[in-house]
């Protein structure tokens, strides 16, 4: 590689200096690096672990929200910025709970820089959707409502800001599209009629990638459940639906005991994943795939493939896209009663091939009281990150492309009891979120982990090479320096296998 001269590497120390120390600004925020001290989000009353959401808006924000008491308390929110600062202490009240035992999960989605959010199976005439700012501020006015009792069904965040609100009265579901301001995009509200009668739930709405989307839901017959799907364009028009993906028999329901889940192919389709139905508890229940093409039909016989072979039950599915829609992960609980382990498998759209084994990957062990998982898939370094809780904290496990297990999880916090952990990945690393119980009172928690395991702020940029990360300082620049001289790939920064001035100015 080519190298500068001596004199022109002094200049460059004493010049870069100036400059950073001049005009650089300091982005050094909250993030713990210590697991044993992780960033508190807020907390709740009671150990109910199916109160929490997160998302991240396009400003790299994490959000969180959740329901406080059980009884006439609050619905609250946080926001987490890309620097760890939280925008207030233990969040925001943002709306009233008036009903007793309400622990729903609220729906919650990013809308531009900021989130859309409501309580999930409550009355809009009573608790509208909301849109908060960065600051926290509520931009929808008195929030998008209705005259009638109509239920929350959940939102769907869309390229642009925009969030479709989806909701249901008796036997129809109701699709609405709001634009960031607050103002429906549509004339009308869209409408499916639901042939199984008044007693079902929502239980997926997942984009076609084409401004549209594919609701799912479900209802019950004698001991399990049975499901539907319908597709709405861009313009609010039913294009699809209602349709069954999977047999429609009392027997061949899925679990009425696990909620399935659906993820959008990329290519105008989406993918359908539940536990089929079975009346014993220790009947061996397999987890099913099925994919749903863009005019409706299956790809695949109607009672589905399997996700792994093993002769366990399977429940409780997680599932990332891994290959841009060709390739998912999926993690699920394996097992029964106090024998529960996490199993995983990469596994192909197109053809349901099994890439990590007929019985995909044993992970760890799961507590069948207050253990859970989620999954998060990095395109970076083709691993698959599965945060587990239970009694001994948070850990998270890592499975490579290949499918090798890392054989030592990163333990991110020993704080224990831990349950209800929530993941979203981007700019490299993961933002992890989860409860931590005492008696009657509930702390939530989060970590930054960045590549490599390394807690705390992510780089500032590739300019950012050695701590304190989120800052652009001295040590940077000596660092970048000694790189360069000794003709460092990573001082690469225009990766044209030179290193030159031209790395240089990048740096600067």
């Amino acid at each position: 590689m080519n190298q500068t001269t001596p004199m022109k590497l002094h200049l460059l120390v004493a010049v870069t200096a100036i400059m950073l120390f001049a005009v650089s600004e300091s982005i050094a925020g909250d993030w713990p690096t210590d697991p044993n001290a992780p960033l508190f989000v807020g907390s709740a009353e009671g150990p109910d672990d199916g109160r929490l959401s997160i998302a991240v808006a396009s400003d790299r924000a994490v959000w969180a929200a959740w329901q406080d008491p059980f009884c006439q308390g609050d619905l609250r929110l946080q926001r987490m910025a890309i620097n760890g600062t939280v925008l207030a202490p233990g969040g925001l009240a943002v709306q009233p709970d008036p009903t007793c035992g309400f622990v729903t999960p609220p729906d919650l989605v990013p809308s531009a820089m900021g989130v859309a959010l409501g309580r999930g199976l409550a009355d809009l005439s009573v608790s509208p959707v909301q849109r908060f700012d960065p600051e926290g501020t509520a931009t929808w006015g008195n929030g998008f409502g209705t005259v009638s009792v109509r239920r929350l069904g959940g939102l769907l965040a869309l390229v642009g800001g925009d969030v479709l609100v989806v909701s249901t009265l008796a036997t129809t579901i109701s699709v609405d599209r709001i634009d960031p301001t607050g103002m429906p995009v549509w004339a009308q509200t869209a409408s499916i009629d639901n042939t199984m009668g008044p007693n079902f739930r929502i239980l997926d709405i997942v984009s076609d990638r084409l401004g549209g989307a594919y609701i799912f839901w479900d209802a019950p017959t004698t001991y399990r459940r049975t499901v539907r799907f319908a597709r709405i364009d861009r313009d609010g028009q039913l294009v699809l639906g209602p349709i069954a993906p999977m047999l429609t028999g009392e027997l061949d329901g899925h679990s009425r005991h696990t909620a399935p889940a659906a993820i959008a192919d990329g290519n105008g389709g989406v993918v359908f994943i539940w536990t089929k139905g079975f009346e014993s508890g220790t009947t061996p229940a397999p987890l099913l795939m099925q994919h749903i093409l863009p005019d409706g039909t299956n790809a695949f016989e109607i009672e589905g493939r399997r996700i792994a072979l093993g002769t366990r039950r399977q429940y409780d599915p997680v599932v990332r896209t891994a290959g841009f829609g060709d390739i998912l992960a999926v993690a699920w609980r394996d097992g029964q009663g106090a024998d529960q382990i996490v199993r995983t498998q990469l596994i192909r759209t197109e053809t349901a091939e099994r890439l990590w084994g007929d019985d995909g990957v044993e992970v760890t062990a799961l507590d069948p009281l207050i253990g859970s998982i989620d999954a998060s898939w990095s395109f970076g370094d083709q691993t698959l990150s599965l945060p587990v809780t239970g009694p001994t904290g948070v850990a998270i496990h890592r499975v490579a492309v290949d499918g090798a297990l890392e054989p030592a999880p990163l333990q991110i916090s020993p704080m224990t009891p831990a349950t209800g952990v929530h993941a979203v990945q981007f700019d490299g690393g993961i933002t992890v979120v989860w409860q931590s119980a005492t008696g009657f009172e509930t702390a939530l928690f989060a970590q930054r982990v960045n590549q490599g395991g390394r807690l705390g702020n992510p780089p500032c940029n590739r300019a950012d090479f050695v701590s304190p990360f989120g800052t652009l300082d001295f040590f940077d620049v000596v660092e970048f320096l000694e790189i360069f001289t000794s003709g460092g790939f990573a001082a690469d920064l225009t990766d044209d296998g030179l290193l030159d001035f031209h790395d240089i100015t990048i740096f600067l």
